[in-house]
């Protein structure tokens, strides 16, 4: 999981970065391919090979380990267990919570609306639909942010984990079928809430099928020790700043509410500009991130990265000033 965490160490990342030079030379020696200008993406050629390459070293390591006499093959599923179980409850509550404040499946762009749906890929068009529908984002962050919840509790792990395997079910085939670039981390995610939710299926196959449950079939998976209590604190705390702290951080409140937003038909434009033919513009529209995106009469978009001066009503794009004037109520500053 090569990402970045605010306090989580970035472990991931470190060693993909010190590994991507082996991961890279088995790319282009065996598929032909150089993936050093796109490793970070989900599903690029190097994220499958770290995958198959993490496989192999983990077997390895794993015959290593049973062979020393410290280390059980009971003592290494528990780890892997409470490891998994806390992974699955940050990406829970992180997606969740993404959805409940609009950070994932926001309300369409200005430009996309003004798109017709023919020329949206298969994932923009699935993105808009679900912005488009902030109760189904509700319900959606809660189908997640809950069993991310129960997870961290011994006595609701078992809900918890059969609701994941649900969740990131129904994540793997919507990235399947809209071709959305997440496949390879959310079948991941499927397959470790299975391995969470496996110690449980003798138990929840009793309690729904009205059998007595197996005692003390869970007796492997946990520790009563102090240490545990004082990590499973740690590990929470931190899974809690991790889930929230996007949302307290100044810097990015300051760059939301900087940006202009929306979309204005040209009616007529003056002067001159080095980047676009002024007289093929139909419309121009204002992206959240900080694009200006010009569309032309031929329905082609092209989009440039800007910075809105509004003290002297102008918009930087490239080092060119373009000057707009709005007409009737339209107000662009």
């Amino acid at each position: 999981l090569p990402f970045s965490y605010e306090i989580l160490p970035s472990f991931g990342k470190f060693f993909t970065e010190i590994m991507l030079p082996v991961y890279n030379w088995i790319s282009v020696t065996f598929f032909g391919i150089d993936g050093t200008s796109f490793y970070s993406s989900s599903d690029s050629i190097i994220g499958y090979v770290q995958v198959v390459f993490l496989f192999i070293t983990s077997i390895l390591l794993g015959v290593i380990l049973l062979k020393q006499k410290k280390f059980s093959l009971d003592t290494i599923i528990l780890r892997l267990h409470q490891v998994l179980t806390y992974l699955l409850a940050l990406f829970l509550l992180k997606y969740g919570m993404d959805k409940l404040l609009l950070h994932q499946f926001y309300p369409p762009e200005p430009n996309t609306l003004f798109t017709p749906v023919g020329m949206l890929s298969k994932d923009i068009l699935f993105w808009s639909t679900m912005g488009s529908s902030h109760t189904y984002n509700i319900f959606m962050g809660l189908i997640e942010v809950v069993p991310g919840l129960l997870l961290f509790h011994r006595k609701t792990r078992m809900l918890g984990a059969f609701i994941a395997m649900g969740v990131f079910t129904n994540v793997f085939f919507l990235n399947i079928g809209f071709d959305i670039t997440v496949k390879l981390l959310s079948f991941m995610l499927l397959v470790s809430s299975m391995v969470v939710f496996a110690p449980y299926f003798t138990r929840f196959s009793h309690t729904f099928f009205g059998k007595e449950a197996t005692k003390n079939e869970l007796s492997l998976h946990y520790i009563d020790a102090k240490v545990w209590v004082g990590i499973k604190l740690i590990a929470i705390l931190s899974i809690t700043f991790e889930t929230i702290s996007p949302y307290i951080s100044l810097n990015s409140a300051k760059i939301i509410s900087s940006t202009a937003t929306g979309s204005f038909e040209v009616i007529a434009l003056e002067g001159k500009s080095t980047i676009v033919d002024l007289a093929e513009i139909r419309r121009i529209h204002f992206h959240s991130k900080g694009y200006l995106i010009v569309e032309k009469l031929s329905g082609a978009m092209n989009d440039y990265p800007i910075q809105i001066d509004r003290s002297q009503h102008k918009i930087v794009l490239n080092r060119t000033s373009i000057y707009f004037k709005t007409t009737e109520k339209n107000t662009l500053f």
